[in-house]
């Protein structure tokens, strides 16, 4: 199921990117059917910016893998020191998110519906199975991998060393707040899990599995890197805008985290 899904996103990313429309007989004759999908983007204005700061896990906080988003390491991290913010997940595109699962013996199968327009400007739907969500123990209350952290090292000319820490988080949606207007020719229906086109996801501070661990990290400087949608499962218009980083600062001795070097400023397609 993880490889139809993926192998459907990479279609719709084709059909997006180069206009590809697709044809459909129907009775008033063969419709021309393009995509109109969302396109995720980390949001990361001042005030997120500046929410991020030092703290410990807590009791319900699990390490994530970042080579293997269904892997979840069972060991608390409660009192460890981490890195944890607030955090805004943009949909800029002109399609609205709408996914939607149900349970199986294998996990939550996970279908995700797209909008489609012919050429008279009506709308339709199409709906494809993306993943399977595993089931008990710390599965539970994590769905889909909606965001990335990772941790690099800097390389004396300034670049990207080695990734010192990574965290994947698992959920999604929580509140969805209007960002941009992105003027969307199609609606579609609510479903389990929604981020409307132009609107931003926003999560308080220190939300499920959304830390970076840093204890035993050395003080220093390091690149912060999110990528939103981080396993490209989803299908999206533009997956090269996914990322953002920027520089911090940690100070293991004062139990402190600063932005040296933030983001560009999000703005509105």
């Amino acid at each position: 199921m993880k490889a139809l899904g993926r192998a459907m996103v990479a279609l719709l990313l084709l059909a997006a990117t180069v206009g590809i429309s697709f044809a459909q007989e129907t009775g008033e004759g063969e419709l021309e059917l393009t995509y109109v999908l969302p396109d995720f983007q980390p949001y990361w204005p001042t005030s997120m910016l500046n929410s991020v700061s030092m703290t410990t896990g807590n009791n319900r906080d699990r390490l994530v893998s970042c080579d293997d988003w269904t892997s979840i390491d069972p060991t608390p991290i409660t009192g460890q020191r981490i890195i944890s913010f607030q955090l805004a997940s943009a949909n800029l595109g002109r399609g609205h998110l709408r996914t939607r699962r149900t349970l199986t013996p294998e996990g939550w199968q996970t279908y995700q519906t797209v909008s489609q327009q012919d050429q008279f400007g009506r709308c339709h739907a199409e709906e494809f199975p993306v993943a399977v969500v595993p089931t008990g123990g710390d599965q539970s209350g994590r769905w889909l991998p909606l965001s990335q952290f990772a941790l690099y090292s800097v390389t004396k000319d300034g670049g990207f060393g080695d990734r010192v820490s990574c965290q994947v988080k698992r959920w999604c949606c929580l509140v969805s707040s209007a960002t941009c207007s992105t003027n969307p020719p199609c609606s579609l229906p609510p479903q389990t899990d929604s981020i409307n086109a132009g609107t931003r996801d926003v999560y308080p501070y220190h939300w499920l599995d959304q830390f970076i661990l840093v204890e035993g990290l050395p003080t220093g400087y390091y690149w912060l890197e999110n990528v939103i949608n981080p396993f490209f499962q989803l299908a999206e218009t533009d997956y090269s805008n996914n990322f953002i980083y920027f520089l911090i600062y940690l100070d293991q001795e004062a139990n402190r985290v600063t932005v040296a070097i933030p983001p560009d400023p999000p703005v509105c397609p």
